[in-house]
């Protein structure tokens, strides 16, 4: 006689699993247990970002189960290739046979503005190898690596691409996947291979900030990776353009510079400013009419003119068409963040000219 038998495998842990809602970051979280896993949601505001605790970020998240056991929240459609065949197509040519052999496994890296990127997300540099093939199809390795968590090139200094130069990707190992919803989800399946006893599930959050602001000498750089607006307390130049508000295309860049020139009057930051305010006389020339000052600087100030001020405040939009201002400090508003840009010709005419001599105001609210 012969009997079967059935046996079922069961960590007791998965039902018995107590789920906290311990975060080390601050924020609103929810963290539920579902019949077929656990369900995370939430953000944290840090530093004016965003951040979201779930699986859903540029680049990428994961969630350990234990110290050493790193898991990924979903996978993707990808190819692996052998790293020696790769060895074996270096130094080749694209119609020979080592090269045709990883062919299948090839993706192409993208040329962005001041970067190159890959298609994949990677947890490590050694997950990605990268070639170079040149106009005579000769194929040789690159000088350069994908940082860690993203999918950003990172070209060595050394290393030289011509326009003619083609850069290709393979995959050594799996890559990171994106996830849209709006939590985290962690399966039984992967909460069946915790150890017994006491164990703690991690939402180890990797989160790129929504914009980029870089400042140098006489010129800012605003890069975004969603499409946001952007507006400007005065009128500024925007990649030369002078305007007062314009919207950025997701993954745009843009240089933005004070105005040189003259912008129409705004009321709306005079705080921890300095703002120069001209009288556009009938001859059409510019007057000097009020420095309004916020900031603490040695200067002789007159408060015998505050009633200039006044008039300009309660002044309809018409009337302030005959004067203009130029500003310090001028903000630059995103959709989630604020910026400051510096005109320092405005600090300097103040401080080392008399051309506001008596028409010089301390703002104080």
């Amino acid at each position: 006689m012969q009997i079967n038998y059935r046996i079922k495998l069961k960590n007791p842990i998965v039902t018995n699993l107590n789920v906290s809602e311990s975060f080390i970051q601050t924020g609103e979280f929810t963290v539920e247990k579902k019949s077929t896993g656990i369900l995370i949601k939430g953000s944290v505001t840090k530093n004016n970002d965003i951040v979201k605790a779930y699986s859903h970020s540029y680049l990428g998240e994961d969630y350990s189960l234990t110290e050493n056991d790193s898991l990924n929240l979903k996978t993707t459609d990808y190819l692996i290739a052998d790293i020696e065949e790769i060895f074996n197509a270096l130094s080749t040519t694209v119609d020979s046979e080592e090269f045709r052999k990883i062919q299948p496994y090839l993706r192409k890296v993208v040329k962005t503005v001041g970067s190159y990127k890959v298609d994949v997300y990677v947890e490590k540099s050694t997950d990605v190898f990268i070639l170079k093939v040149n106009k005579e199809g000769r194929v040789t390795g690159f000088k350069g690596f994908v940082q860690p968590f993203s999918n950003t090139v990172k070209v060595d200094a050394s290393e030289e691409i011509l326009a003619s130069d083609t850069l290709l990707y393979i995959l050594t190992s799996k890559p990171l996947k994106l996830h849209t919803d709006d939590y985290m989800f962690i399966p039984l399946d992967d909460l069946v291979r915790c150890p017994q006893g006491f164990c703690t599930i991690t939402n180890q959050v990797y989160h790129k900030s929504s914009n980029s602001f870089e400042t140098f000498e006489g010129y800012s750089t605003l890069a975004s990776i969603e499409e946001t607006p952007l507006t400007f307390t005065t009128e500024t130049l925007v990649d030369g353009v002078k305007l007062s508000k314009t919207s950025l295309k997701a993954k745009e860049k843009v240089v933005i510079q004070p105005s040189e020139g003259y912008s129409k009057l705004t009321l709306n930051n005079l705080e921890d400013n300095i703002t120069l305010i001209y009288e556009v006389t009938p001859e059409n020339k510019l007057q000097p009419y009020l420095a309004v000052v916020g900031k603490d600087l040695d200067l002789e100030y007159n408060s015998n003119i505050n009633e200039r001020l006044d008039s300009l405040k309660q002044a309809d939009s018409e009337f302030h068409k005959k004067y203009l201002c130029k500003e310090y400090k001028t903000l630059v508003s995103t959709k989630h963040n604020q910026y400051s840009i510096f005109n320092s010709d405005v600090l300097e005419l103040l401080l080392n000219t008399n051309e506001f001599l008596g028409c010089i105001l301390k703002y104080e609210q």
